[in-house]
């Protein structure tokens, strides 16, 4: 009996690329919406890190994924994403955990500071692993687009930085922030 083997998966240069900025413009949004709730999840802590030192830093970052797609955009850079496992089996895979973990965050609406950090913890840690994968695939390219790498590592020391910034907030009793303002509204906002 002969076992019946499967394709080898397609690796398109300029799919890779088109699946990179699609799951980008996620992440953008995905960052923004774990920002403009820092209230729900953030504790209130006049000495330590603050909603507003969180959105300042965010505005910045804006910036780096305008330089990020615009980098990519030249095409470049595509044999180096199917070489950093954004395309084929790797990439889809990636694509697949990313895609589910960001639609739970920006979906589900209502709920305690806990709930939402249950979604956001595991959306952002995809968005690292992509970011991760395309900042290695501008490594050593600065010639042909100079600031491209600099801007993913940006990206991702700032997703880093939520990251750490949501495990320092840990939860009451009533699953908001140790000091943070209340539960998230049917809007998906925080109250207060």
């Amino acid at each position: 009996m002969v076992e019946e083997q499967l394709p080898p998966p397609i690796q398109d240069p300029l799919q890779a690329r088109y699946d990179v900025q699609l799951v980008l413009g996620q992440t953008h949004g995905a960052i923004h919406h774990a920002v403009v709730n820092a209230n729900i999840w953030l504790p209130i802590d006049p000495e330590g890190l603050t909603r507003e030192d969180l959105e300042a830093a965010y505005w910045e970052v804006c910036q780096e994924f305008g330089v990020l797609q615009a980098a990519l955009n030249t095409g470049s850079f595509d044999e180096r994403l199917l070489a950093a496992g954004l395309g084929g089996a790797q990439g889809a895979a990636k694509r697949k955990g990313f895609f589910a973990k960001v639609k739970a965050l920006c979906r589900q609406v209502g709920g305690s500071a806990a709930d939402f950090l249950a979604r956001m913890r595991p959306a952002l840690g995809w968005s690292s692993t992509i970011v991760g994968s395309v900042a290695s695939a501008l490594q050593g390219e600065a010639k042909r687009f100079p600031g491209a790498a600099t801007a993913a590592e940006a990206i991702q020391e700032f997703i880093e930085l939520l990251l750490n910034a949501s495990e320092s907030s840990g939860t009451g009793d009533n699953g908001t922030p140790n000091g943070s303002v209340n539960a998230v509204d049917k809007r998906g906002r925080g109250k207060g």
